[in-house]
């Protein structure tokens, strides 16, 4: 309903019931293929044995649910290599899941992204043994994926480029925009590190603190979000996401 407003002499009209347009999330932009978002607590979830619930501080995390359209479930089916969730010590004293670098794994075993693809990961790393995966997607050769490597804070993309420093104990956001050709990783909002990639044989599923299937390399890693897309995006699409993580969840 419309309604006439009359102010010194001038008219002007006012709509009931309307919104003001929606505020940004990783959602506006087109070709979301994932999104984890730990600060969500009904999308972490514990087995009642019966049932998923809202995992509470402290408790082992079964199903992490993507809130994109697509709705994916990473899951773990065996109580003892399940993450846990921490309800403050995540960035700015916020929810994160953490994996103990022994054998937690999360999975979704069936395809979730392939290159081309643009993934943002809000994480920490705790410690380092060698060859870490911080998240992989299955396929033989060359795929998307972050791993720790060689020497602590060390990442690198797929085709085990570029060689990126990231401190230890510290949480960031690292973007990473993957093709069959080139690969990037920057940390936060600084420099994006290039790197030259292979052909690749394709992506098969996604795995989170391990790689595979969860067989080895389990990662010393905190997660805050996990965010992708099947596509590059832009400068200025990145920069949008950022920035929305830095609200979330105060990264730099």
């Amino acid at each position: 309903m419309t309604t006439r407003l009359t102010t010194r002499g001038t008219t002007r009209s006012t709509t009931r019931g309307t919104s003001p347009a929606p505020s940004f999330t990783p959602a506006s932009i087109a070709n979301l293929a994932v999104w984890l978002d730990a600060m969500d607590a009904s999308t972490v979830l514990r087995d009642t044995g019966s049932g998923f619930v809202p995992a509470a501080n402290g408790e082992a995390v079964a199903r992490w649910v993507d809130k994109s359209a697509n709705a994916h479930i990473l899951a773990q089916t065996v109580s003892g290599n399940r993450p846990l969730l921490s309800t403050s010590a995540g960035p700015s004293g916020g929810r994160a899941i953490t994996f103990d670098g022994a054998n937690d794994f999360l999975l979704k075993a069936s395809l979730v992204f392939d290159f081309p693809c643009t993934v943002f990961t809000v994480m920490r790393q705790n410690s380092f043994t060698t060859s870490d995966m911080v998240y992989e997607t299955r396929g033989a050769g060359g795929r998307p994926l972050l791993i720790q490597r060689v020497a602590a804070g060390q990442i690198r993309g797929p085709f085990d480029s570029p060689i990126v420093s990231h401190t230890l104990s510290t949480w960031n956001v690292v973007t990473q925009r993957m093709s069959a050709t080139v690969n990037t990783v920057r940390i936060d909002g600084g420099t994006e590190n290039s790197g030259t990639a292979g052909a690749s044989s394709g992506a098969g599923s996604l795995t989170i603190g391990a790689n595979n299937l969860g067989l080895s390399a389990w990662c010393h890693v905190d997660f805050a979000a996990i965010i992708a897309y099947s596509r590059i995006l832009t400068a200025d699409e990145e920069a949008q996401v950022r920035n929305f993580l830095k609200t979330q969840y105060g990264t730099p």
